[in-house]
Formats: structure tokens, C-alpha cells, sequence
């Protein structure tokens, strides 16, 4: 039972709240949020304090990151607009900025006993379920934080969590307030509908070169090839260190029977020794490895006309990479720390070879510009398809639309859905006590069932440029007095939630009212 007010008070949380107290990093390129490399664009500047393009694209992967783990590990293709992400972390980042600014000035304190209690509960530091000083002291090094700058951000969301609580815990919810909203929130309704399919028109739409050409010119911004970028790049691993590291291959032949032994078809022991001497390295040689990274940067920021050295250096191959632009890409393109160094000052415009890239623990990347390309507009002939294909489906969705409006007048005038269904062979569905956030029909059919009085019939446009004839026919409100006292008890406190994060809400809508704020979209 309203189980949409807990998913919304869950998503609240996670995506804004915490937003605000979780730390600004997670520990790849926390460095960055104390000032960047060689080339940091300013995106943002809030009351003075500057927020460089290197925290949005930290933020972004975290969006990212956030996202693969609600998708089971791997997004949709196309699913999420990379700018649409850019522009929402450059938001979330001006509301930070505010909301931190805001409780400092409130003089809040935290302990020290507080602060260290807090690193030590913090799993990443955990070494066999336990705190482990020398691990966060190597996480700290190889982000290049000293202790007191991470117990100063540490410090500083505590506050902002201390804050956060204080205004929920002086929300005020009542309980007509909750019987008002279980009614609304659990009413379900039943209803019936049918589609009418754009495809039933593609035939009767005709699309010429004119029609084309002319699309193409009034919306040549659609059909853009992004700039990009070709890059060079050499890429530093456990295995770089081979000859450098004494290697015990009764330890490796051990590891391959720990691993295989009990397969019905194990790989023989030549065809994956590549991978158990990596994973033997990483493991023995941490503190080795991680030196090597330091040395691979310094090397690259010293002789920076060139990659050879490195190569030399370390007997890495210098590889290419695909095309590359500001959204990601293939291959290292999946990086962000790629795609932030690719496109920064340094690298882009002087050609030089760019910071140390920490992809992961112990994976190190230097890139230099290989070619670039500004965006530009695709040739008409290479889209022309594309064009006529869109066109003919939108033309087909405004025919079904109009033929829905034809439909809906009938319905009110006392035709039936059955006939109707019956005339254009299409089937009809028939729902019964569906909630608000059903997932099972069409979300502009279900929004327009809850939109309508009992009795009443609608059209409605699909996602697809389809359109839907529907017919409410009944609703049942929600039952506050079906609830038990310990789910009014929760859901009394999720409302005192819900009025307190209103407040949060209408408190950065004040303070970025007052606040300066100055952004260069053209450096996003």
C-alpha cells in the first residue's frame, strides 16, 4: 500500500538530499574538487566560489554510476541525454554551493570524535570488515587529499546532515494531511482503451525531395556531427611492471588452481597466465604500481611534446583511439577523466600531453591530441534518409490523431469503445484498479484515466506518434482507515519528510534568488 509515496520519498533522497551530503568524489579524481590540473574551465562562479568543469564531469559519472545500478550494471542505448546529465550536475552543484554556504553561516559545530567516528564507519577505507589506517592513507595519497582536507569535506556534509535532520524533525504534518493524501495517492482506477496505430497511415503520406531538403534547412542544428576528437595515449597496468617485479610462478600455478580446479573445462594454465600475473602484480606490488603512476605522470607533465618517453620508459605501445567527443565514446572514451583531459585547454589547444588519467586503482592513461574535428553539419544525403523516414512517421501520427479526435466526438455522442474497436479491427484493453504509477499501459493513457471524471472519454497522443481512445469507468479512493497504526506511524513520518525536503526546496529557491551566479554554458 502506497508504495509510490515511498518510492518518491526514496528518490527524493537519493537524488537531491543526498545529493547535497554525500562527498563530492568517489575516490577517482578527488583531487579535482581542490582545484584541477593544468586547465580547469570555469563553468559556474556562485558568490565568488568557482566550480570548475572538472567537478560536473565528476558529478555526472556519478550520475552515470547511480544510474547503471538501478539498470542492473549497463544503461539503455540513448536512454539519458549526455547534456541533459551535464546540465542537471551543474545545477545540483550552484544548489550545493548555496545550501553549504547557508549552513555554515548557521555556526553548527561537529566534534572530531564525530568526524573520525564517521571515516572509520566508511566502508571504503575497510580492509577485512575493519578500518584500515594504511588504506585510507593510500586512497587519500593517490587522490591527492591530506588528511585534513578530507576531514574538513567530512566536517563539512556532517553539518549539512545535521541541518538537513533538524528541518525535518521541525516539519509539521497532520493527520488530515495524511488521510487526504492516502486517498488521492491510493485511489486506483478501471478503464478501457484501444490504440490507433500511426503505421495504419504511413501508406496514405507522401514525402518528396523538396520536403527533405527543406526539413534539413530549417533544422540543419538536428543533424550536427558533434565535435571530436582522434586521440594518441598509452595506458599503464600491473603488467607494465613484468620485468620489473620478481615473479613466483608456483604462486601463479596456486592462484590457477584456486580458480579453476573445480571447473569441468578448465582454460589451460599459458592461455590466462597473462591475467593471473596481473592480478598477482596488482596485489603484491601495490605500493610499486602506484609509484609507477606517479612516475608515468611526471614524466608526461616534464617532456610534454611527446609520448615516446613514456613508452620508452615503461616499454608501453602507443595506441590510438576512435572518435571521441564531449559525451563519451568508445573504447577510453567510456572515461571520464579521458574526456575532461581531451578536451582541456592543454591538450586541445597547445597539443601538449595531458595530466596522469587515473582510470580505476591501478590503471594508469597519459592522451595527446591526434586529430580533432569541430562540430559540424552532416551532408544532406548522408540524413536524407533519416528525414524522409521521420517525416513520414510524423505525418502518419497527425493523421491518427485527427482520426482519434473523429473518434472521441462519436464516443460522446453514445457510440461504444466495442464498436469502435470492431470498426477499425483494433483490440481493445480493458483495465481494472490500477494505481497512479502502473507501468503495464501506456503512461499517457494511465495519466489521462486519472484525469477524467467517471463516464468521460479522451484521446490521447502516444510516445510513439500513435494515438489512444479511452473510457473511464469506475474509481475507488484510497482508505486511510484500512491502514494499520504502524503504517500510519511510518507514513506520518515519510509526510514530515516530504514537508521537510518543501523547505529545503523553497530555501535554495531564496538563496539562489539573492545569490550571484554567473555560468558559461559554452564551457559545459
Amino acid at each position: 500500500m502506497l508504495q509510490a509515496i515511498r518510492d518518491g520519498i526514496k528518490g527524493w533522497i537519493a537524488w537531491v538530499i543526498i545529493g547535497f551530503i554525500a562527498l563530492p568524489f568517489i575516490f577517482m579524481g578527488g583531487y579535482e574538487y581542490f582545484g584541477g590540473g593544468r586547465d580547469d574551465a570555469v563553468v559556474a562562479r556562485v558568490d565568488g566560489e568557482e566550480i570548475p568543469r572538472s567537478q560536473i564531469d565528476q558529478a555526472v559519472e556519478r550520475q552515470r554510476a547511480q544510474l547503471r545500478e538501478m539498470f542492473g550494471g549497463d544503461l539503455p542505448d540513448g536512454a539519458f541525454d549526455g547534456a541533459a546529465l551535464r546540465r542537471e550536475a551543474l545545477e545540483q552543484l550552484i544548489d550545493e554551493r548555496l545550501l553549504h554556504a547557508y549552513v555554515e553561516r548557521q555556526g553548527l559545530r561537529v566534534t572530531d570524535q564525530e568526524v573520525a567516528q564517521t571515516i572509520r564507519g566508511q566502508e571504503i577505507f575497510h580492509e577485512g570488515g575493519r578500518f584500515s589506517r594504511e588504506r585510507y592513507q593510500v586512497l587519500l595519497e593517490r587522490n591527492r587529499l591530506t588528511p585534513e582536507d578530507y576531514e574538513e569535506l567530512v566536517r563539512r556534509d556532517l553539518k549539512a546532515d545535521q541541518f538537513q535532520q533538524a528541518v525535518f524533525v521541525s516539519s509539521i504534518s497532520t493527520p488530515s494531511q495524511l488521510d487526504r493524501l492516502v486517498r488521492l495517492q491510493d485511489e486506483s482506477r478501471s478503464f478501457s482503451y484501444l490504440e490507433i496505430a500511426a503505421e495504419r497511415y504511413t501508406d496514405e503520406v507522401r514525402v518528396d525531395d523538396a520536403d527533405v531538403e527543406a526539413h534539413y534547412e530549417a533544422n540543419t542544428d538536428d543533424y550536427m556531427a558533434p565535435e571530436a576528437v582522434r586521440l594518441e595515449y598509452v595506458e599503464l597496468g600491473p603488467l607494465a611492471l613484468r620485468d620489473q617485479v620478481e615473479v613466483d610462478d608456483e604462486a601463479l600455478r596456486e592462484r590457477f588452481e584456486e580458480r579453476y580446479g573445480e571447473d569441468d573445462d578448465p582454460p589451460s594454465f599459458d592461455d590466462v597466465r597473462e591475467e593471473l600475473l596481473a592480478d598477482y602484480i596488482r596485489e603484491q606490488y601495490r605500493t610499486e604500481l602506484m609509484e609507477a603512476g606517479d612516475e608515468l605522470g611526471n614524466i608526461a607533465f616534464e617532456q610534454p611534446d611527446s609520448l615516446e618517453p613514456l613508452a620508452d620508459r615503461f616499454g608501453l605501445e602507443v595506441r590510438t583511439s576512435d572518435w571521441i567527443h564531449r559525451e563519451g565514446g568508445e573504447g577510453i572514451g567510456e572515461i571520464s577523466g579521458v574526456i575532461e583531459q581531451a578536451f582541456s585547454e592543454d591538450v586541445l589547444e597547445y597539443g601538449y600531453n595531458s595530466d596522469l588519467i587515473r582510470a580505476d586503482e591501478d590503471r594508469y592513461l597519459v592522451v595527446r591530441l591526434l586529430e580533432h574535428r569541430e562540430a559540424e553539419p552532416k551532408p544532406l544525403e548522408e540524413v536524407a534518409d533519416e528525414i524522409r523516414e521521420d517525416l513520414r512517421k510524423e505525418r502518419a501520427g497527425e493523421l491518427a490523431l485527427e482520426r482519434a479526435e473523429e473518434l472521441v466526438e462519436r464516443l460522446r455522442d453514445g457510440a461504444s469503445l466495442e464498436e469502435l474497436a470492431e470498426e477499425l479491427d483494433a483490440e481493445r484493453f480493458t483495465v481494472e484498479g490500477v494505481y497512479r504509477d502502473d507501468r503495464s499501459h501506456p503512461e499517457a493513457v494511465v495519466r489521462q484515466a486519472f484525469a477524467l471524471e467517471e463516464g468521460d472519454s479522451a484521446w490521447v497522443e502516444l510516445e510513439d506518434g500513435s494515438a489512444a481512445l479511452l473510457r473511464l469507468d469506475g474509481i475507488s479512493r484510497g482508505d486511510p482507515d484500512g491502514l494499520s497504526a504502524e503504517e500510519r506511524q511510518q507514513l506520518q513520518q515519510q509526510l514530515q519528510r516530504m514537508a521537510g525536503e518543501s523547505e529545503v526546496r523553497a530555501l535554495i529557491r531564496a538563496l539562489r534568488a539573492e545569490a550571484d551566479i554567473e555560468v558559461a554554458r559554452e564551457r559545459l
